[in-house]
Order: C-alpha cells, then structure tokens, then sequence
C-alpha cells in the first residue's frame, strides 16, 4: 500500500522535533531515512506507526486518513533496535503474537509462522527458546514476528543497531532481500550509511527535524544537495573551489572539470569521496592530478591511502598547503609512501553549496 505523509510537525515542550515534513512512498517502495542523532528520523517512524501524535500534519496508508486511529488498527509492522522479544516464550510464539491479535485461525497461524521463519532462515525454529539464540537470531525473530500478520506497511527502526560490526554486516544483504520480498511498504530508519543504502530504493536524508535530500543512493551519493548532507551520507574531502562567471571551477591544484549546483561567480564545495578518484599512469595535466602518497591502511578488502596532492604556486611565489584526499583502492596499484602518483577523476565530479 502506498503511504503519504503530509506536512507533519512534532514540537514537545516547545522543541520542534519534526517541522513540516512531507513524504510519499509508492506501493512496495522501500526507503531508508539517514541522519544523525537528534535528525528526527525516530519520532517521524513512531508518529508513522500511531505511537506519537504530530502536533500538525497527517498521515495516510493507501489514502486513509490514519492520523487519529490506534496503532494496532494502522495495519503496520513494527521493529526496533532492542527486538522486544518475549523472554518466557519460545519462537513460535514470538512470532505468533501480531497473529493472535489479529485473531488468526491456529492452522493459518501454523502455516504463517513456518513461511515467516523460512523467510528469514529460521526454518524449524518453533520450539527454540528466545534465550538460547544468538544476537543474530534474535534479530531475525523481531523481522518474523514483525512481517508475520503481512502488515501494509513495515517500519524498521535501527533493526541491525544492536548488533556488533562483524554480524551486522553478515545480516545486511539477509535484511535487504527479506524486506525486498516482503511484500510491504517499507520504512528503514537508520544512522549507518551502508545499512541505507543496501535497503533503500530511495534514500531520505533528515538534518533538523526536516528533509534535506530524497532520491535514489547513487544520485545522493554523488550528488549531496550541500555540504551537510555530504557528510551525513559517508567519508567525504570537501575542498574550497572558486566558480567562475564562464563556468570554470578553480581548485587549488587548477582547474577542474565539474558540474556545479553553486552559481556561476561564487564559491563552493568539490565533493570528493575515496572512490572519486583512481591511480593513471598519465602525466599530470589537466585531467590528471599530481600527488604524494602520504599514508595507507589496511582495511581487508581495500586500502585506503592518503595522498597529498600538488599545489599551484600563487602569484606571490608561494605555494600553499596541498590538499589531503583518500583513495579506496582495491587494485594494489597505489604505490608505497613517499612516492609520487597520478590520479584522475571517476567520472565528473560536483560542486556543492556549504550548509547554512
């Protein structure tokens, strides 16, 4: 079903916590909302799922009005980052709980029970007690128990939150794929970059109780709305460029070829992120940037190196500080410390307005 959020606001001892949000997701759409903590992403979910009034605004599910009807009528799926399970009951009845409310027959509970567990690789799972399951498990219990009584809309808050690195990451594709098939509208609540961008089909970015950016991971990725929503969205290099009124972007290594959401005759931001730029064996140029390679680590399936790259003198004869940028590189073409490289744009990159 479809889900419309119109002009919500949620202010709580006269602090706005939500200010005039507005939101629609299409039938079976699966969005991630990223922010930091204090963005608002939460008390958006909880006013979604009936658990917090708004002071303004209302939300629809499939073109009803939902903003007044109790949350076990929204015909909405909750998960959060604690799971909530039931201590004392095995996993079938975890599982079993949405359906008993909803007042399932115990042959079609039976049978939903089995498929949701398949569905989540706990198949034969019933009889387990809760606290004889691993972190993980737990986890994918709270999904069962949450998609079991097949809810319109399934609202996910921090589900992987609790869980240490390692695991998470293991679980991440598990969770991308489950939600995907699920059937519902999906509404994933998040801090974590990678987990935003596994599950959603379109990326929210939330900064101050408000939206700052929507649309699809790769354009949010590449294409931040200004600097703020650069740094929400993963490791980033902001670097001071001059546009000029001819269009010209004027780094402090020289010119650059980039598309500029900053007017013609201002100043603003060069988004570079580890893999805006990979190793060539051309010379410096116009497209090819000279550097030093500062640094690297160690990252498992990469190496992040850090490479200082060539200043242009300025009028005065003096060189200023060259800038510092981080390459993710897979290849193991980046040469050692203290040697020279050259690097060359993937793709073009962008100019972005600072946050005011």
């Amino acid at each position: 079903m479809s889900l419309r959020i119109e002009d919500l606001s949620v202010a709580i001892g006269g602090t706005t916590i939500l200010d005039d949000v507005s939101l629609a997701l299409d039938d079976h759409e699966v969005v991630a909302v990223l922010g930091p903590s204090g963005s608002g992403k939460t008390t958006l979910l909880r006013v979604i799922a009936g658990l917090q009034a708004p002071s303004a605004g209302r939300v629809l599910i499939d073109d009803r009005d939902v903003t007044a009807v109790p949350t076990h009528r929204r015909g909405v799926g909750l998960m959060f980052q604690d799971h909530a399970l039931f201590p004392h009951r095995d996993v079938g009845a975890n599982v079993a709980f949405g359906l008993r409310m909803a007042k399932w027959s115990r042959s079609a509970m039976g049978e939903r029970i089995t498929e949701v567990l398949d569905m989540v690789g706990l198949g034969g799972f019933e009889r387990r007690g809760v606290g004889t399951l691993s972190g993980g498990e737990r986890q994918r219990v709270a999904l069962a128990r949450a998609l079991a009584p097949r809810p319109a809309v399934l609202l996910l808050d921090e589900p992987l939150g609790s869980l240490d690195r390692a695991l998470r990451d293991r679980l991440l594709e598990d969770l991308a794929e489950v939600v995907h098939h699920s059937g519902a509208t999906v509404v994933h609540v998040t801090h974590d970059q990678s987990e935003a961008f596994a599950t959603g089909d379109r990326i929210i970015v939330m900064r101050d109780g408000r939206i700052a950016q929507v649309g699809p991971a790769e354009e949010v990725w590449r294409r931040p709305a200004d600097t703020d929503v650069a740094r929400i969205v993963g490791p980033v290099v902001l670097v001071e460029v001059r546009v000029d009124p001819d269009g010209t972007v004027q780094a402090p290594w020289g010119r650059v070829q980039a598309s500029t959401l900053v007017d013609r005759g201002g100043v603003g931001w060069l988004v570079i992120r580890p893999d805006s730029l990979i190793v060539t064996d051309d010379p410096p140029g116009p497209d090819v940037l000279g550097g030093r390679v500062r640094g690297r680590t160690f990252r498992g399936d990469h190496t992040l190196s850090r490479v200082v790259l060539d200043p242009v003198p300025q009028s005065s004869g003096a060189a200023p500080d060259g800038v510092e940028v981080s390459i993710a590189d897979r290849s193991g073409t980046l040469p050692e410390p203290g040697e020279r490289v050259g690097l060359r744009f993937v793709g073009q990159p962008v100019v972005v307005p600072g946050h005011h």
